[in-house]
């Protein structure tokens, strides 16, 4: 038998279909199962796993149309038995691409918004959505259309670093004087840019002065992480600061991650690293303003996840996240307060 699973997010949502994954596998041992994804982190990640038997990588969204759509008559040639479409893909390209694969059952999700345009009804079957479902079970539950019992499904996911990257976070740690008798604060200021996320984020001046205060009462260390197009916003966040912040810069994703194992507690917004500081167990305090908790909270740690108080239009998979109040002081994530983070941190050490 042969499977195809497309996962066609960032690496954030790719890192909650793994209990999925592994829920497949142990479904249907025999069969071959390819993932098919469009970013190379997650590529690279997905690599590592060994419910996978080959992992394709093409990016739909560079290559253009003509080219696109030679891969996708590529993958129909493969004659797949099955195809799943991950969830969050409410939107008509990921449909189109799922359709045109022409798997000889194809499963994903009904979407509470753009239902036509998700093209679930070329789906075999379709699972409706619960808005109180977490991402993972989303997913997991995608087997329950086969009749799979799920419940004995581990939700704990699939993520590992080399003993290599972990002796370059050690080594960074190392050649910063950061030892383990100091308070190790992870932070996340950033978010994704595309489809309006950068709306996520909570104001970088709140980071600074929850940072502040945690260098002053507890002598922390303070690692700001983020992606190479958030180089400038950790400089912003430090030049806010009153001292001087670690920057984890110039490491790989996977080096980066085995730094955020090395962390105390991790202070982020919802973001896919907080998804990696709970699969390590670090301690996290995650900050949402427009996103439901009950899809994205981390399960595997200790964590506080603080929302804002006012929500005019709460995300749905397949908008994009405008808020006509990002800016103003009606923005939601203004009513998230610095004490209300800086004393669930407390909390958690």
């Amino acid at each position: 038998m042969k499977i195809l699973v497309l996962m066609l997010a960032g690496i954030g949502d790719s890192l909650l279909v793994t209990p999925f994954l592994r829920g497949l596998r142990t479904s249907y041992p025999g069969a071959r199962i390819t993932t098919l994804v469009i970013y190379k982190p997650v590529e690279e990640m997905l690599k590592r796993n060994k419910d996978i038997d080959e992992v394709m990588y093409f990016s739909f969204l560079e290559q253009g149309y003509w080219k696109s759509l030679s891969k996708v008559f590529q993958l129909r040639r493969e004659r797949f038995d099955m195809s799943f479409l991950a969830y969050p893909s409410n939107r008509f390209r990921p449909g189109l691409i799922h359709y045109l694969i022409g798997a000889d059952k194809k499963y994903g999700h009904i979407y509470d918004i753009k239902r036509v345009r998700s093209l679930s009804f070329l789906q075999t079957k379709s699972l409706p959505l619960n808005e109180n479902r977490h991402t993972i079970d989303e997913n997991v539950e995608l087997l329950s259309l086969l009749n799979v019992d799920t419940r004995s499904i581990s939700k704990k996911l699939n993520f590992t670093v080399t003993k290599q990257e972990e002796a370059t976070a050690e080594r960074f740690l190392k050649e910063n004087k950061v030892t383990k008798k100091n308070l190790i604060v992870g932070m996340h200021a950033g978010s994704s840019e595309l489809a309006g996320m950068i709306h996520k984020r909570w104001p970088k001046e709140r980071f600074a002065e929850v940072a502040d205060r945690l260098m002053e009462k507890h002598n922390a260390t303070i690692l700001l992480f983020g992606g190479e197009n958030e180089y400038g916003l950790k400089r912003e966040v430090a030049g806010l600061m009153k001292r001087q912040p670690l920057f984890a810069d110039h490491l790989t994703f996977f080096e980066s991650a085995a730094l955020i194992k090395k962390c105390d507690v991790f202070v982020t917004n919802d973001t896919g690293l907080h998804h990696i500081a709970s699969h390590f167990g670090v301690p996290s305090v995650v900050v949402t303003g427009h996103l439901n908790p009950a899809k994205t909270k981390p399960l595997h740690s200790p964590s506080t996840v603080i929302s804002a108080s006012q929500n005019c239009h709460p995300y749905r998979i397949g908008e994009d996240m405008i808020c006509t109040y990002a800016g103003t002081p009606h923005y939601c994530l203004y009513s998230i307060s610095v004490d209300s983070v800086y004393h669930a941190v407390e909390r958690l050490l």
